[in-house]
């Protein structure tokens, strides 16, 4: 009997002008990636933005099967916050605590937004009794428009997930073997910079930077060298940092000055948030930096950030996390990581 082929979710990451899209193919522990594809589109998450009718249109195009959707919520409606709950205490009670803490700290209505949270390793103290929880709440008000946005256009959203636990998820393949490992993933997106902190698969917390976007990069760079956005994105993904890394004279002196800035930015964040999680949770070796998102493509800049850090850094892309249906040329796209792992989130449905 020849049995129909099964497809996941389309896994969508959209933000500032772009559209990433991820689906996989066949069951849970056999799943390939059928499509992956990005393309320009005017919308941000939330969905806002003329170009929202044409996503089931370009979708149709790339091969993508079905309607079937799975977002990340816009992280500005995304609030955190680390919670104190007894050791031992029923996953009931620990929703009930961090509901309420997550509450009282942002000012939201207890029952007005969707919860998650999960236990932080290393963090119960000796004879406290009590040990820590991240908690992350979106209220239900901006998933709601969210959600109206992409079903006006014809599609179904089964899902929306965390930024975090959707990159946690992708890298998962790369995470299973290490133990007591400290991590940062550094989503370099074009509306900002993201990073999120790991111990082994476990998301510490994350910090986004939202004035380190590479949609702001850009601009700069074209304003210092008049370019229009095509020629400006030549020089960000073609050049780099290593096209301007001797440049000491008129407009080519002033984008190295702005490509320095930038990695001087996020490098600096990058430290200050390596050496706080490795004293939080008592971990002596340096912590590995991986690299994702659109900026990842930026030439040299993987080797700038370990060295700026004086840690190990090195770029992450789907060929790594999934076997694909044939070789295809978008596998090697850094950009598309936080996708994949929002299909992976209904890797084997029909």
């Amino acid at each position: 009997m020849i049995y129909p082929q099964r497809y996941s979710p389309i896994g969508l990451d959209i933000g500032a002008g772009h559209a990433c899209a991820a689906q996989l193919a066949g069951g849970t522990r056999s799943a390939v990636a059928h499509r992956l594809a990005d393309f320009p589109l005017v919308v941000d998450s939330s969905g806002a933005g003329e170009g929202l009718e044409r996503l089931t249109e370009l979708l149709d195009r790339r091969g993508f099967m079905g309607r079937r959707v799975v977002l990340a919520a816009p992280r500005s409606t995304v609030r955190t916050s680390v919670v104190s709950v007894p050791v031992g205490a029923a996953e009931g009670a620990i929703d009930a605590i961090a509901r309420s803490d997550l509450s009282r700290s942002h000012r939201l209505d207890p029952g007005a937004f969707e919860l998650a949270c999960w236990t932080l390793p290393g963090t119960a103290g000796a004879g406290s009794g009590t040990t820590s929880v991240l908690a992350c709440g979106c209220p239900h008000s901006a998933l709601e428009r969210t959600v109206a946005s992409f079903e006006e256009v014809g599609l179904d959203v089964v899902a929306i997930d965390l930024h975090a636990q959707a990159i946690a998820r992708a890298c998962l393949p790369l995470l299973r073997a290490s133990h007591g490992a400290l991590r940062v993933v550094v989503d370099l997106g074009w509306e900002s910079t993201s990073l999120i902190v790991m111990m082994d698969s476990t998301v510490l917390y994350e910090r986004t930077l939202a004035e380190c976007g590479l949609s702001a990069l850009r601009d700069e760079i074209k304003e210092a060298m008049r370019l229009d956005t095509h020629t400006g994105d030549h020089v960000l993904f073609q050049r780099g940092l290593v096209g301007f890394a001797n440049e000491t004279r008129g407009r080519a002196l002033r984008v190295r000055s702005i490509l320095d800035d930038f990695v001087g930015a996020v490098g600096g964040e990058l430290a200050m948030s390596m050496d706080y999680a490795a004293r939080r949770h008592g971990v002596d070796d340096a912590a590995e930096a991986l690299l994702v998102g659109a900026g990842a493509n930026i030439p040299g800049i993987v080797d700038r950030l370990g060295e700026s850090c004086q840690v190990n850094a090195r770029v992450i892309r789907p060929a790594e996390l999934v076997r694909s249906e044939e070789h295809h040329w978008r596998a090697d796209d850094p950009a598309l990581v936080m996708a994949l792992g929002l299909a992976s989130r209904g890797s084997g449905a029909k």
